[in-house]
């Protein structure tokens, strides 16, 4: 898909490095309730996180250091952030020097809850951290499985840098992580990693490249943006064993109402655009869908014996 050019945003400014910029965007995606970003606008020109609250795409600006204890005299980078219910926020980011690491490379967590007013103290995520230097942290929350999902770079049995991920294993317990899972290794390129999702799971990233010759010490490197779209998101099947007739819904494509047949165990249906955002959820035999704006939808059927079956709807 094309993009716009690319242009610079109103909080460059000369000197200071600004990165890692990280929107959290109100629920109807017009603005942004707080833009996090890291410089090292400080004495000892540490990285630390940054924010700026209530702005747009092109943030305006300067913005403000987080508060102690988040600020320190050490390195804060990569942020993201997690917007809880009742101003709760989770905060994720990476450090290579923060004491009680690990690694050289360490992800970190932090708790408000007054809606980024103050936070607790960082804890080391224990549960993902080793010496492979694990950073770039990113929490996705999957639709499908209900479950949100860290994603990070470290580095893979080729000694490069790959993007892998873990599972949630407790609800609300953020150093409570699974077994590793490879998202992306590297290949024949020189590593690859800042892992961003969308809210329907595609992922963005950056791949690095190497001179293969080694022709000098300059410009020997180059990384480019890239992205991939989930796999198989308008089909996935999770139990080919639900008959075709016990789930079906007609007409299709609609401009209008829709009537279902369930399975007899269904236990709940839901319906995201394809951007990953929540329509319905419920089990109505007919669905009104004229006031929904036209596009790709993506209809979830989940049933009691915990089959998830994934199909696809265009509106008119």
């Amino acid at each position: 898909d094309s993009f716009t050019t690319w242009q610079l945003s109103n909080m460059d400014r000369p000197f200071y490095s600004e990165g890692a910029p990280t929107p959290n965007y109100n629920e109807q995606v017009t603005s942004v309730d707080i833009m996090l970003f890291t410089s090292n606008d400080n004495a000892s020109n540490n990285m630390d996180i940054w924010f700026i609250t209530n702005t747009y795409n092109n943030p305006s600006g300067i913005g403000t250091a987080l508060p102690s204890p988040i600020t320190t005299g050490f390195n804060e980078d990569n942020p993201h952030l997690v917007d809880l219910q009742n101003d709760t926020l989770i905060l994720f980011y990476d450090s290579d020097n923060l004491p009680g690491g690990l690694g050289d490379i360490d992800i970190w967590y932090t708790t408000s809850y007054d809606d980024g007013q103050s936070w607790d103290t960082a804890i080391n995520v224990s549960s993902v951290n080793t010496n492979t230097k694990e950073h770039q942290p990113f929490i996705h929350y999957d639709n499908t499985t209900e479950k949100y999902n860290l994603y990070y770079s470290t580095y893979h049995s080729d000694n490069k840098l790959a993007i892998f991920r873990k599972e949630q294993l407790i609800e609300n317990d953020w150093d409570s992580w699974g077994n590793n899972e490879l998202v992306i290794s590297a290949g024949n390129a020189a590593g690859i990693g800042e892992p961003t999702l969308t809210t329907n799971g595609d992922i963005s990233f950056v791949v690095v490249y190497e001179d293969p010759e080694l022709n000098s010490i300059y410009n020997r490197f180059d990384s480019d943006p890239w992205y991939l779209r989930k796999k198989n998101t308008a089909s996935a099947t999770n139990d080919l064993s639900i008959n075709e007739k016990e789930f079906m819904f007609y007409p299709n494509p609609t401009d209008g109402l829709i009537h279902f047949r369930y399975t007899k165990d269904a236990s709940n249906l839901k319906i995201y655009d394809s951007q990953g955002s929540l329509y319905y959820e419920g089990l109505s035999q007919v669905i009104d869908m004229k006031e929904f704006p036209r596009g790709l939808y993506y209809l979830t059927l989940i049933t009691n014996s915990g089959s998830i079956v994934t199909k696809t709807l265009i509106k008119n």
